[in-house]
């Protein structure tokens, strides 16, 4: 098992918790690797970016926002030009603080749903 926290006692804790609530499971080979970021910290500030972009708020598209598996910070799919934009930058700067962001190019996600594809056309 591979478990991201913010601290060493956050993760015992989890870990104690997980075999607290599944009598049996076997935590002696989990493994812990420090995370940057929680989700109660990245979690909003996706939000915020999610309502920014709906709202046609920010000065590029972006077609997703996600916290990096290893809790480092948000990735930002949007455009080639929005991956170089100083404006893009600032203004999700404002919205997240310090949380680092990194910004890839993608294709526009249509139909957010079980028939999700990237590129296609909306239906």
């Amino acid at each position: 098992m591979l478990l991201f926290a913010t601290d060493d006692g956050r993760a015992r804790s989890l870990i104690e918790a997980a075999s607290k609530a599944h009598p049996g499971i076997e935590t002696s080979y989990a493994v812990i690797r420090k995370c940057r970021y929680s989700r109660g910290i990245v979690d909003p500030a996706i939000k915020l970016i999610g309502e920014a972009a709906e709202s046609n708020k920010l000065p590029a598209p972006v077609h997703s926002a996600a916290m990096f598996p290893d809790g480092s910070g948000i990735k930002i799919a949007t455009t080639k030009a929005g991956t170089t934009s100083k404006e893009l930058k600032d203004a999700v700067a404002e919205l997240v603080g310090d949380i680092r962001v990194s910004y890839e190019e993608s294709p526009p996600i249509h139909n957010l749903d079980a028939t999700a594809t990237m590129g296609a056309p909306m239906k």
